[in-house]
């Protein structure tokens, strides 16, 4: 917690003849980043085309078993992960049961798509067709005019006077037939050497014509009925051939799902073989594991290759800078994990970085609460924080990662809830264990300040040990974020508080610790290029850096400023809170006795503060966390822990 675990470099040299079993038993363990060393490999340029071809064979596999598996099972399968690989076979055979696979389900699938295709074409064509069929009228009639061009179709009723108007100096005819949801269905008739006029005419408002097929002839009512029993054949042979998909996804099901997952494992374990170095005869592997795993895993690679390997293990610290950087694996407890998701939206922690994922789940759930407090409000976060994580309803199983933070905002709402009184926005239920937002606005909102100066400067600390870590010493000392920014800010700060409080204090006393601080952050850069004993402490002259320095403290006091500020929000979003309940039963009130119906505005009222001002509060806090609390330390450029891992490998 608050650091990723201890890494360890370690490079292996093994034999050509063990390189399948160890990239096997590497992925099973699942514990080595992998590093990208195939720079350092001596192959020939067949053997690397071979590899790469070999990927994209299994590439190509891969989707194209996806692409049957789709379409025999209408949904996914619930336990496809928990299918087991398919046993060893080679490429040719797996080849071979792909073929035979796509043989059989091909066909059928692709004349169901061609069926669905044509069943919604000869639908649209019904419905033109019921529209004209009060006209009593030959199919033959309106295909073969001589002297005419002849529009059947429709178009929004709004836009007919506009057609009107630019066919006025067209001779021309429009007969509406019917009218349906806003759209009118017309006759245009024009001479036929106008039929490009009316035809563009005709585009520009928008008109949807009716496309007869040429199979049809005869009265309209008869093509309507040849056109429905048209229907009703595919619809039939859809249903057999359903019934034939369902008998393959029986035969074939299990075998694609277990195909799948074995080029899936071969796929990755390729992968990985591309990232080896090698010279003629022998493989060089290096990546990344946590220091406590560096035992057993050398122990398993002498055993597997029974001695045949050569290994070395390094510390991140001898492991040249800016070269093959450590990944960082985050080490927090269950219950804090859901939290790590807030911190990798702003980034990962570089190894070595403080994880600032224990302090976001205590500062994100307490802001959270103070924000959003209700005792209502907040047992119904977390009763569906519960039902996400049980799974009981299938469309928030995705959310169902969620579900923790949810469960702990929830019930730090409760808990402010408690605090202010405030139960399903009833002021006058509960005690309030505090004060009320509304009745202490100004103790309210300098209770927030109060909580953002402390997350400040937590932000301070912790910028400044991950300076000493390593040794920063200019963000260590000289920084706006580090010891001198920090005593620059409580120097502000306790004069604030010391000249509200009607406390004597000389003015020079008071300006001693602010100024001090001031002129360590304006001097820090030489100041750090003495420590280091580097030269020339201005390079681009002693004036012009003055002035940016200057600058720049300026630019470091407006944003101390604006950052405790920010945390006035806590407390305006309180009494908002507060307010909008409020206003549900002032709504609710206004239906005057009809009880059902004052209930029913009162709990629609309810969860509408809940999903729309919930997730308000959850932006404000976030913004919070992001702007005011990690751009004081945390830089979020690290690389995520990733161990090569497949299933069953």
């Amino acid at each position: 917690m608050f650091r990723s675990k201890e890494m360890r470099e370690i490079n292996l040299l093994v034999a050509e003849r063990d390189i399948a079993a160890v990239t096997r038993a590497i992925a099973r363990l699942g514990v080595l980043h992998l590093l990208d060393v195939s720079y350092l490999s001596r192959k020939l340029r067949v053997e690397l085309a071979d590899q790469q071809e070999l990927i994209r064979t299994y590439v190509a596999q891969e989707r194209r078993l996806d692409s049957l598996i789709e379409a025999i099972f209408p949904e996914k399968p619930t336990d496809m992960e928990q299918v087991k690989a398919a046993p060893e076979r080679n490429l040719d055979q797996i080849e071979a049961r792909i073929r035979q696979a796509e043989r059989e389900i091909k066909p059928v699938i692709e004349r169901i798509a061609e069926i669905e295709r044509e069943v919604r074409h000869l639908n649209l064509l019904v419905h033109q067709l019921e529209l004209l069929g009060p006209l009593d009228i030959t199919i033959e009639d309106l295909q073969k005019l001589e002297y005419l061009h002849l529009a059947v179709g429709s178009l929004p009723a709004v836009n007919l006077h506009r057609l009107h108007t630019s066919l006025f100096h067209l001779p021309h005819a429009i007969l509406p037939f019917r009218r349906e949801n806003g759209w009118v269905a017309i006759f245009a008739f024009a001479a036929k050497d106008k039929a490009e006029i009316l035809e563009r005419a005709l585009k520009s408002a928008y008109f949807s014509p009716f496309e007869l097929p040429k199979e049809l002839s005869g009265p309209l009512s008869k093509a309507l009925q040849q056109t429905r029993e048209k229907i009703a054949q595919l619809t039939k042979e859809k249903e057999d051939l359903d019934r034939q998909l369902a008998e393959l996804q029986g035969k074939w099901g299990n075998e694609l799902l277990s195909l799948r997952k074995r080029i899936r494992v071969n796929r990755m374990l390729a992968e990985a073989t591309e990232r080896f170095g090698r010279t003629e005869h022998v493989y060089f592997i290096a990546g990344w594991l946590p220091k406590e795993a560096v035992p057993a895993f050398i122990a398993k690679m002498k055993e597997l290759t029974e001695g045949r390997m050569v290994s070395e293990v390094n510390e991140p610290r001898l492991v040249l800078k800016g070269e093959r950087e450590a990944p960082s694996a985050l080490d927090n407890p269950p219950l804090l994990r859901a939290f790590e998701g807030i911190t990798a939206i702003y980034g990962h922690p570089s190894y070595g970085e403080i994880d600032p994922t224990p302090l976001v789940a205590l500062s994100f759930t307490l802001m959270f609460g103070m924000m959003f407090g209700d005792v209502g409000h907040g047992l119904t976060l977390a009763a569906l924080g519960g039902l996400m994580a049980s799974g009981l309803v299938a469309k928030l199983r995705r959310w169902a990662s969620l579900a923790p933070i949810l469960i702990a905002c929830g019930l730090s709402s409760t808990v402010f809830g408690f605090l202010y009184g405030s139960i399903f926005g009833l002021e006058n239920v509960l005690p309030a264990l505090w004060l009320r937002p509304l009745d202490n606005i100004f103790s309210l909102l300098m209770a927030a300040i109060a909580f953002g100066v402390v997350v400040l400067s937590i932000g301070f600390i912790c910028n400044m040990i991950n300076a000493w870590s390593e040794r920063d010493w200019h963000r260590l000392l000289f920084a706006t974020n580090g010891l001198a920014g920090f005593l620059f800010y409580w120097g502000i700060l306790g004069s604030i508080l010391a000249y509200s409080r009607g406390l004597k204090l000389g003015m020079g006393i008071m300006l001693v610790p602010i100024g001090l601080s001031a002129l360590l952050i304006v001097l820090g850069e030489p100041l750090a290029k003495l420590i280091n004993r580097e030269r020339p402490l201005f390079p681009g002259g002693l004036g012009g850096y003055l002035v940016q320095s200057l600058f720049e403290l300026f630019e470091a006091i407006i944003a101390y400023l604006s950052n405790t500020l920010s945390y006035i929000r806590l407390g305006a979003f309180a009494v908002a809170h507060v307010g909008l309940s409020a206003l549900v039963f002032i709504l609710a009130d206004l239906m005057g006795g009809f009880a059902p119906m004052r209930w029913l505005i009162i709990a629609l009222g309810n969860l509408v503060v809940v999903g729309f001002e919930g997730m308000i509060v959850g932006i404000q806090t976030l913004r919070l966390e992001y702007y005011e609390f990690f751009t004081k330390f945390f830089r979020g450029e690290g690389i995520p822990y990733r161990p090569l891992s497949v299933p069953e490998a």
